[in-house]
């Protein structure tokens, strides 16, 4: 089973996540059986189907899970540093920002003791993200500014669009929105040159919600909009997400009842996949609100 699943991260993302989502019961009975008689494969399994626990709304099972295998596993390699990154951003979505702090902060330390400049750099990432989200943006900064450093050093574009998007998100939540628009473009123009296309297509989801703050409503709508069969991807996470976009242009086009209805879907939805709405879609639906007569 191991090695089938090493080939599903080769598929595009979300290809990924429904194909592992189809197996999911399969991999939980693998670790289970694994338990602490062989921790290290329990966490190689576990390692694999983080992201699944997060998209498919099953946050509080994913925690309970990661933490039990990362205890039981004194194997530090690869696959416990990304276990341990799922359940540092495990504990974000639901706002226990503390929990992830500590989690990410422990795992900066063992990947960067290991040489894992990657997991090392994301770590930092996710730590700028809880930074910024309590308004400590100067700190915020640092961290995305030293992955960035570092990313440049070592050619990784992959942590060096995270660095980013983290600059992006910490510039949104601060204000400064023409700031963010900035990073974000030039983050999807490292993901448009690398070729990485559905990173680049959630880079324009995001441009666009910001071009929405700012007023920039034609550009928005046109970055927003999309065919009818693309709304609906079948993972709970995007569908939830997607009805704030689906607000926005019920805003931008004038149908103010469908739009504040759109958006306390978008938030009952978001609620079902157990977790905290993240502070920057919580800015676009407080504009909708007061844009569309919610309030």
């Amino acid at each position: 089973m191991l090695e089938e699943l090493d080939l599903i991260p080769n598929s595009p993302r979300r290809a990924m996540l429904s194909e592992l989502e189809s197996r999911i019961g399969e991999i939980e009975d693998a670790i289970d059986y694994c338990g602490g008689e062989y921790p290290e494969l329990s966490v190689r399994f576990a390692s694999q189907i983080w992201r699944n626990f997060l998209y498919f709304g099953r946050v509080e099972r994913g925690v309970n899970l990661l933490k039990r295998v990362v205890s039981e596993s004194d194997c530090l390699d690869e696959y416990y540093c990304e276990a341990m990154l799922g359940l540092g951003v495990l504990f974000l979505k639901i706002g226990m920002s503390e929990d992830a702090e500590e989690v990410l902060s422990k795992l900066v330390n063992i990947s960067t003791e290991m040489g894992s400049t990657r997991h090392s750099s994301t770590g930092k990432i996710m730590i700028s993200r809880v930074k910024a989200d309590r308004g400590d943006f100067q700190a915020s900064k640092e961290l995305s500014d030293e992955v960035a450093e570092l990313s440049a050093e070592n050619g990784d574009f992959f942590t060096g669009a995270l660095a980013m998007h983290a600059e992006a998100y910490r510039r949104r939540i601060a204000g400064d929105l023409d700031g963010a628009v900035d990073a974000y473009q030039r983050a999807i123009a490292v993901y448009k040159e690398k070729g990485s296309h559905e990173m680049e297509l959630e880079e324009r989801r995001n441009l666009g919600t910001v071009k929405f703050l700012i007023g920039k409503y034609d550009e928005a709508a046109l970055i927003l909009k999309r065919d009818d069969q693309e709304w609906e991807s079948g993972i709970p996470y995007f569908d939830a997400y997607s009805k704030i976009d689906k607000a926005i242009l019920a805003c931008i086009e004038g149908r103010n009842e469908d739009a504040i209805n759109l958006v306390e879907l978008a938030l009952s939805s978001i609620e079902d996949c157990e977790q905290r709405i993240d502070p920057d879609e919580l800015l676009l639906i407080e504009r909708i609100r007061v844009l569309a007569g919610g309030l």
